[in-house]
């Protein structure tokens, strides 16, 4: 698995240094997280998705925060839960489907992780990228009353109570 380094974010944004980063996409790189994404520090766009992770630790810990970022891929991943999950004050859409979240309450982390939310996405339209969870029954309820900010939820605007709006 090879090592998120400095160079490849380089040649993948095409900035000069990592302080100018600002959007990042490494969908299907099959990549291992290192310190280098810790000194993105202007960060908003990233992408991470079908990378096979099971965390997002770089060097067994937890990179404390990711203060910029506002959209965050990282579907079809290996994730369990989101323990790992840096803090991300401005975080507005997060993408998880197709990974392995089996429990809602895996979620509760995004209250004070993810304080901004607006936009989650557990599994697509199709319903071929999902996690466990959303075989619960009435999984959508408990995510709502969870995370009373979002709008949106796999894609469906929500309207008053959190109730997915009809068109």
């Amino acid at each position: 698995m090879p090592e998120l380094t400095k160079k490849l974010i380089v040649s993948r944004s095409g900035e000069f240094c990592l302080e100018s980063v600002f959007s990042l996409r490494l969908s299907k790189e099959n990549i291992r997280l290192t310190s280098a994404l810790e000194r993105c520090v202007n960060l908003k766009t990233l992408d991470l998705s079908q990378n096979g992770l099971r965390d997002l630790l770089v060097d067994y810990k937890r990179i404390d925060s990711m203060a910029k970022l506002k959209f965050l891929d990282l579907k079809q991943n290996r994730l369990k839960n989101l323990d790992s999950l840096p803090t991300c004050e401005r975080l507005e859409i997060l993408h998880l489907e197709g990974n392995l979240i089996a429990n809602v309450r895996e979620l509760e982390i995004l209250q004070t992780r993810a304080p901004q939310l607006k936009q989650l996405y557990l599994e697509n339209s199709s319903a071929n990228l999902r996690n466990p969870l959303c075989r619960t029954k009435h999984y959508s309820e408990l995510i709502v009353k969870m995370l009373p900010g979002l709008t949106v939820l796999n894609g469906m605007r929500l309207g008053w109570k959190g109730r997915a709006c009809v068109h």
